[in-house]
């Protein structure tokens, strides 16, 4: 325990010592998509800023922590359902390998780097416990084919923390590290864009949200470049020239820099009077590799439901002199405010071109005239040959990885994304048995799980999603901004009614309707499990309930309700409805039957400083105890994170913190108490993947077997230990808990220090006590008793199998304790 302890305070000593010389990133940009706003005020600290650079914090305590304590968790088995799927999600980079392009490297926002070894056919995910999985652009060295480089960090559309920096393989991208200096360089927390020099091994370039910077040993130092005036462009696109020279776009300028051909210094502007010179959003750059003088320029809007089309630009001799491809507006669908954009260029043929939005169209001219294509899915990121000499493609978008060839786009392309399991769950939940669920995800719609295959249910962003546990074919499912639907027959994909209570909430109009309540990009509602024809659904102004499977609804509190992020529903047919955020905490009783004057109780004076201050995740219960709350904050706070509510239900409700050595400024998002042992193991969903705890919370460790990834709902299913895992990023998971109810229960030994050594162990494990022991006992998972030794301190495991066991150990007045034993 002291261990534990001293390391905690080392870690906030670390923590504080560094916050001097952190910067904090302010809201974002106006350029992302709908939910970033959602998620900043969901994330931001109490300063109104997101804090970077906590990622390496979190990948130091897991070190640390990671260390002893092996084989102390309650989980038995975690299985990715989305790894045997085609369940793909938002791809921003692409590299096939100069050297074999059978071997291809893939970058989601927010799923982490991956690997094919066979064309696209199968993808592996690599470096799932890095400092940061959203990755944003990867490149490779000309010279050195197993040198590869990619940036962290995503600008557009994020939710996520920031990045980490660059990291760097030099084994063929089986292995990958990140360079030490871009550890504490702030301007590399976003990386857009990156280019290796064509004529020299060691030279590089990174674009990011804070400027140009280029590295003439490798990665080992960088300097940042001055681009016209500015040090601080956000750069949007880099083309490295055989000559040596570099050319580089700004988003939101008319500007493009190109660099001369001797050391690549210094920029100058190109030609720009045929440029558009207002409304500009990205301004993206490609050549044609065999013709590298040939290049194009694409100047977006920078609104968000108007076309992306901002003009397409050639040039035929290296920028010196451009003609605009044609006048007409190319129609590739809403600019997304520069969220979504491709350019793309045949590596050998320069009037092969494409462009993509929301929608893509190519040419085969030059650019005068323009035919749409499909990529697959909407909202197009990134283009890529699939090789030197080849006329077939890839391309990255929202949907995950899509092949096709430049002779042939009008086919539809092939979908890559099986085993790609980077899809961007919002939020799920499980059905009454067995493996199924249902869950929203970004931009792929809602997918159900059952059989051992993902399907898909629902179009659209998906949203929050449940199954009735009475009738297990009964599904409600959502989209963005509110949109909700019921499913009679969720596995059919027909029967579907849209039930969005418009009469009452209507969100059409904005605030100058008098209807106008307002509701979230992703917004809440929750089901009473209890009985599945009661939802209770969340707005800006407070909470309505429905208990006749939608069809009608009404309002449960008079007076408005705000700061409303987490609806928490105890498992009653008449249940108590509690709702929690900044400076908020109501409760009502009997909220399926109440009739009279639907108020409800402000209890917002009694929880913590830390929660009336912060955003709340999501509420959930103690399995045996609906007045035992737990509540986890999705803010980005130094405060306390994880807290536990007894009593919640009267005015003498208690809360204790019990974030224990959590890391510092690490959202959560929930927390779920094993239905064996609730008073002392507990989950913890977060932005950085799942810990547990054995002691109550005092100490957290980490569950390795999941990536670093934000898990944005976690469900368990009590009577037989189920979880339900929604991660934005790496798909669906499911977590098997140990049975723990027949392993014997600790007799207050719990706070006396003792300990098995080693652990796992293969042949000899020693007991390390401070008191006596008078008697030990192994146990298997069933309970059955393997071995009983009086006045001993060590066991003699060898003769058994792999596995999972129990040690209790009595001492002198035969009070004991029992820890975890892994057999390795």
């Amino acid at each position: 325990m002291m261990k534990k302890l001293n390391l905690y305070i080392v870690l906030i000593s670390l923590f504080c010592a560094s916050c001097a010389k952190k910067t904090f990133f302010p809201k974002g940009t106006s350029e992302s998509p709908n939910y970033y706003a959602q998620w900043f005020n969901e994330h931001k600290n109490e300063k109104g800023e997101i804090p970077s650079g906590m990622n390496d914090l979190w990948v130091e305590h897991d070190k640390k922590t990671m260390s002893y304590e092996r084989g102390g968790g309650a989980v038995k088995k975690v299985t990715n359902l989305a790894s045997n799927n085609l369940h793909g999600g938002r791809t921003r980079s692409i590299l096939v390998s100069s050297s074999d392009s059978t071997r291809i490297f893939v970058g989601s926002v927010s799923g982490g780097i991956w690997r094919s070894i066979d064309s696209g056919n199968s993808w592996t995910a690599i470096n799932d416990q890095s400092s940061s999985l959203s990755v944003t652009c990867i490149i490779e060295n000309p010279f050195n084919p197993k040198e590869i480089y990619y940036g962290t960090g995503e600008t557009r559309g994020a939710a996520q923390p920031p990045g980490n920096g660059i990291f760097k393989s030099v084994d063929g991208g089986l292995t990958f590290n990140r360079l030490p200096s871009t550890a504490n360089n702030i301007d590399m927390r976003f990386c857009n864009y990156m280019a290796h020099s064509e004529v020299d091994s060691t030279t590089l370039w990174v674009g990011t949200a804070s400027g140009l910077y280029v590295s003439k040993n490798s990665g080992e130092t960088w300097t940042k470049i001055k681009l016209g005036s500015s040090l601080s462009s956000n750069i949007s696109g880099i083309i490295s020239f055989p000559d040596s020279s570099i050319m580089v776009s700004v988003i939101g300028s008319y500007r493009i820099y190109k660099s001369s051909k001797i050391d690549s210094l210094p920029f100058t502007t190109v030609p720009d009077a045929l440029f558009p010179k207002s409304g500009l959003g990205r301004v993206l750059i490609a050549n044609c590799k065999a013709v590298p003088n040939t290049i194009y320029a694409w100047f977006t809007t920078n609104v968000y439901t108007g076309e992306a089309d901002n003009g397409v630009f050639r040039s035929n001799d290296g920028g010196l002199t451009w003609a605009r491809t044609t006048t007409e507006v190319i129609s590739v669908g809403s600019a997304q405010q520069a969220y979504c954009q491709m350019l793309g260029v045949h590596p050998r043929n320069p009037n092969n071109v494409m462009i993509g939005a929301t929608s893509a169209r190519y040419t085969r001219n030059g650019g005068q005239n323009w035919t749409a294509f499909s990529t697959g899915h909407a909202d197009n990121h990134v283009f890529c040959p699939t090789g030197k000499n080849s006329n077939e493609l890839f391309m990255g978008n929202d949907g995950g990885i899509y092949k096709n060839n430049w002779f042939t786009l009008a086919n539809n392309p092939k979908d890559l994304s099986k085993s790609y399991a980077s899809s961007q769950y919002y939020a799920g939940n499980y059905g009454p048995t067995g493996v199924t669920c249902i869950g929203g995800t970004q931009d792929n719609g809602t997918w159900r799980y059952g059989a051992g295959a993902l399907a898909k249910s629902n179009g659209g962003d998906g949203a929050y999603s449940h199954i009735s546990q009475q009738e297990p074919t009964l599904a409600y499912v959502a989209t963005q901004n509110g949109a909700l639907y019921r499913k009679d027959n969720y596995l059919s994909n027909g029967g579907t009614l849209t039930l969005t209570p418009r009469a009452g909430m209507e969100t059409v109009g904005g605030a100058a309707n008098p209807l106008y309540e307002g509701v979230d990009f992703i917004n809440q509602y929750e089901i009473n499990y209890a009985d599945g024809k009661q939802l209770y659904y969340r707005t800006g102004k407070g909470i309505w309930r429905t208990v006749d499977k939608a069809i009608s609804w009404e309002r449960l509190n008079k007076k408005a309700i705000s700061n409303i992020t987490a609806v928490g529903v105890t498992n009653e047919k008449d249940p108590t409805v509690y709702l929690g955020g900044v400076s908020t905490f109501y409760r009502i009783d009997s909220a399926a039957t109440r009739a009279d004057s639907f108020v409800f109780v402000n209890k917002s004076s009694k929880v913590s400083a830390a929660m009336r201050a912060n955003a709340w995740g999501n509420i959930s219960f103690h399995p045996n105890d609906k007045t035992t709350m737990y509540v986890g904050l999705s803010s980005m706070t130094l405060q306390p994170r994880i807290w536990k509510g007894i009593n919640v239900h009267t005015d003498t409700m208690k809360w204790t913190d019990i974030t224990g050595n959590l890391p510092a400024a690490m959202s959560v998002y929930q927390v779920q108490a094993h239905p064996d042992r609730p008073d002392s193991i507990l989950l913890a969903a977060t932005a950085f993947g799942l810990y547990y705890t054995m002691d109550g919370g005092k100490n957290w460790l980490k569950e390795t077997r999941v990536p670093n990834v934000p898990i944005f709902e976690m469900k368990l299913r009590a009577q037989d230990k189920n979880v339900f895992l929604f991660t934005h990023g790496r798909g669906v998971w499911h977590l098997e808990l140990e049975d723990l109810a027949l392993i014997p229960t600790d007799d207050k030994l719990s706070d006396i220090p003792w300990n098995l050594y080693p652990n796992p162990a293969n042949n000899i494990v020693q007991i390390v006590s401070d008191f006596p022991i008078r008697n030990i006992q192994l146990f298997d998972l069933q309970g059955k008793e393997l071995l009983n030794a009086e006045n001993s301190t060590s066991l003699d495991i060898a003769f058994l199998p792999k596995g999972i066991y129990f040690v209790k150990i009595f001492n002198e007045n035969g009070r004991f304790s029992t820890k975890k034993l892994i057999k390795e």
